[in-house]
């Protein structure tokens, strides 16, 4: 009988030393249930769907009836996603004014009202993204190839839809956003 309770108690001994140790790994954060997680990438790389989402929140703060109108990349990497993105809102309710918020990875860097004429609309979630807007004017004769500097979503108020325009070192090639 010794024996055996000598060996449980070894095998506890263990067990509990072994939990003990995976809990200190983690900094005592062990949960046994999935977590939504953000991967790096996508902390990294933003869309501009995810900067509207995190921008709109804080132009409705400042107006509650601010409407989008003009995203603008930061620097676009080789696989056409950029880092960071502007976005200026404007509201009806205020004449000449405007809302810019600087989106960087998951974080706004700066917000500010500032002065600014334009129209603003909804932005829609079935739109093309950039990545897409950028594979059209490489397809494009005479575009394939050029260097990417950005991306910008503006609203065309007269047509009443979005466009892409991407810049490139031959100037900026206009593409509707809508599908």
């Amino acid at each position: 009988m010794n024996e055996r309770n000598l060996t449980v108690g070894l095998i506890v001994f263990i067990v509990l030393t072994f939990l003990f140790g995976a809990y200190a790994a983690t900094g005592g954060k062990i949960s046994w249930r999935k977590e939504p997680t953000v991967t790096a990438v996508q902390e990294a790389f933003p869309t501009a769907r995810n900067a509207y989402d995190i921008a709109i929140l804080r132009a409705r703060a400042w107006k509650s009836d601010a409407r989008l109108a003009f995203v603008q990349s930061g620097e676009i990497d080789t696989s056409g996603r950029s880092s960071s993105w502007e976005l200026l809102f404007v509201s009806p309710s205020t004449n000449g004014r405007g809302y810019r918020v600087e989106v960087s990875g998951p974080s706004v860097l700066s917000e500010a009202e500032i002065p600014y004429v334009n129209q603003g609309a909804d932005f829609p979630a079935d739109l093309i993204s950039p990545e897409e807007a950028i594979q059209i004017v490489a397809r494009m004769k005479g575009y394939g190839g050029q260097v990417i500097l950005g991306v910008e979503a503006v609203w065309g108020e007269a047509e009443g839809q979005w466009y892409w325009g991407v810049r490139t070192p031959k100037g900026v090639v206009s593409v509707s956003a809508s599908r």
